[in-house]
């Protein structure tokens, strides 16, 4: 029994620890060190901070991310309807407005994504995307708000800290796939959800409301007692008739 004794502890141990880092929901989790290899492009990068996905593939020199979720994410919801509390990391991605659907490629450069905001539910309609890159070469993008019908986004590109136009140093498809290719060092992507005016905006017509209102009001006035008149002569009728098949049986 003494020698069971630290035997059966060790397994329990080691059967604890190895439940305790199964990656949550079923994602798989990656660290700084993790490369995401792009050969064929000569490229890689990887995420300044750790953070997991529920998948990652390789196609067409793209890496595309689903689920994924940064360990930096911070979520403090403050709502009228019941919704509290502060949430992070992975639990951030249930208010996402593109569920954690990210694309990214390089070619002839190596990048490290320092930070990468969600445009969130309950959250703001604003991020960044900020990055280092090493070598000349070009970086592309998709977060893929065009494809979860979020937008317009209104779009503001950095290029070794200097804002610069469209086309200038980078562009930007339809189906919004941006692309740097004038970055040395580093470059912010700044994103935020267009809100079309409220003049554009279509309010009721609260006069036209107000007049059918007004127009059903005068007709319930005037039809309820011509209904209620014609229910009394025909209730009236129906007596005097009653009453003169009764004499005409006597």
């Amino acid at each position: 029994m003494g020698k069971t004794g630290p035997v059966m502890a060790l397994i329990l141990f080691s059967l604890l620890t190895f439940i305790s880092i199964i990656p949550v929901h079923g994602a798989a989790m990656f660290t700084p060190e993790d490369q995401f290899v792009i050969p064929e492009y000569n490229s890689q990068f990887n995420f300044a901070v750790g953070g997991s996905y529920d998948s990652a593939s390789l196609e067409n020199n793209t890496w595309d991310f689903a689920g994924l979720a940064l360990d930096s994410y911070i979520l403090n919801l403050t709502t009228g309807g019941g919704v509290s509390g502060v949430l992070y990391g992975r639990d951030v991605l249930n208010y996402s407005r593109n569920d954690g659907n990210f694309s990214v490629s390089a070619h002839n450069c190596n990048i490290t994504i320092a930070n990468y905001d969600l445009i969130l539910h309950y959250g703001p309609s604003t991020g960044w995307l900020n990055y280092t890159v090493k070598g000349v070469g070009t970086q592309t993008f998709n977060l893929h708000y065009f494809s979860a019908g979020i937008g317009p986004i209104n779009w503001t590109v950095y290029i070794d800290g200097v804002a610069k136009p469209q086309n200038e140093g980078w562009a930007i498809t339809t189906d919004e796939w941006l692309t740097v290719s004038g970055a040395t060092s580093n470059a912010s992507i700044h994103y935020e959800r267009i809100y079309p005016p409220k003049d554009d905006i279509d309010e009721p017509d609260y006069l036209g409301l107000f007049v059918m209102t007004l127009l059903f009001v005068i007709i319930m006035v005037f039809l309820i007692p011509i209904v209620a008149k014609g229910k009394k002569k025909a209730k009236n009728s129906r007596s005097l008739s009653k009453e003169k098949l009764r004499q005409e049986k006597q």
